[in-house]
């Protein structure tokens, strides 16, 4: 009997593996078989990756397009809400100023008579009051609360070298800055309380100072008898240059004054006391004179010493 040589040939991949009448399940086929369909399987696998990929890059094409295209628009939307909601807030806010009676600054507008100002510029805003029109009064008004200090300030080329105005003590002061702008002092002073006027500084009287000290003098008014004040003051004092002597305005009569007691003007009629009521010496080398008649009081004595010598007429 003849033995079949003819080699059995392998299942064909192609043909699904489909075996003949001379196919045999041994380890070679088993082999051969499995190994093709790993073959297959491990290709699909890889080109199953390679889809992926492209998927996704086209996936993340169309999103950097869609972003490319939609993030400027949703930006500008999100800048109109953005605006809309500051308007509504400021709307919210001017509505409650109005409700205070605050006129809201940002509904004011800025035209050649009226522009808006820092609080630093605002500072050094020169105010000009133009009193030329004498029918009409002018009336610049600082007002303070109690412990506040007002001030109106006195510039030189931008920088401060005098001020007036109110202190924290109500006080009215007036005060001096160097040429740097720097406090020097306070040279005048009102108080509030009382009305005393204070002179930190030695005041003066044309070139005189007047400062009451021991060794110092007064400087007090000269003039004629014809340049006597019209409407004088009680107790004003002043030199008469026609009389040689100082003179003061009491009783609404000009008097000599430190001249003793006296009636009229220009201390015309002298007097004195009837009653002496009080010890009396004199000391030697001393004349007096009395207008009579002179009553010496009970217990009172009037000693008259060598030398001296008294007339009562």
């Amino acid at each position: 009997m003849a033995v079949d040589t003819t080699p059995v040939p392998l299942p064909d991949p192609d043909e699904d593996y489909r075996s003949n009448s001379r196919t045999k399940l041994d380890p070679v086929t088993w082999d051969f078989v499995m190994g093709s369909i790993g073959a297959r399987l491990r290709s699909i696998e890889a080109q199953r990756v390679e889809v992926d990929e492209v998927i996704s890059a086209l996936r993340n094409t169309g999103l950097e397009r869609l972003d490319a295209s939609l993030v400027p628009l949703i930006e500008e939307k999100q800048a109109v809400l953005d605006q809309l909601e500051a308007e509504v807030r400021q709307a919210q806010q001017d509505i409650a100023d109005i409700l205070l009676g605050v006129v809201p600054a940002n509904i004011v507008t800025e035209d050649a008579n009226r522009v808006f100002v820092t609080p630093a510029q605002k500072e050094v805003i020169p105010v000009k009051v133009d009193a030329s029109n004498s029918k009409v009064s002018y009336n610049v008004l600082l007002d303070a609360a109690a412990g506040a200090a007002r001030w109106i300030r006195f510039l030189v080329g931008g920088v401060r070298r005098w001020g007036i105005g109110k202190d924290e003590n109500n006080d009215l002061r007036l005060e001096r800055y160097a040429a740097n702008g720097d406090l020097v002092d306070a040279p005048l002073r009102i108080e509030d309380e009382d009305g005393i006027v204070v002179f930190e500084k030695t005041p003066k009287v044309g070139a005189e100072a007047v400062a009451m000290t021991d060794e110092t003098s007064i400087l007090v008014p000269v003039g004629t008898t014809g340049q006597r004040p019209q409407s004088p003051t009680e107790g004003a004092i002043r030199n008469n240059s026609t009389t040689g002597k100082l003179e003061r305005y009491w009783g609404g009569v000009w008097k000599d004054a430190g001249g003793g007691p006296s009636l009229g003007e220009d201390s015309i009629i002298r007097t004195n006391a009837k009653v002496i009521a009080s010890n009396i010496t004199f000391t030697g080398n001393e004349n007096g004179m009395s207008a009579g008649p002179i009553e010496i009081a009970n217990g009172v004595t009037v000693d008259i010493a060598p030398g001296s010598s008294w007339s009562i007429v």
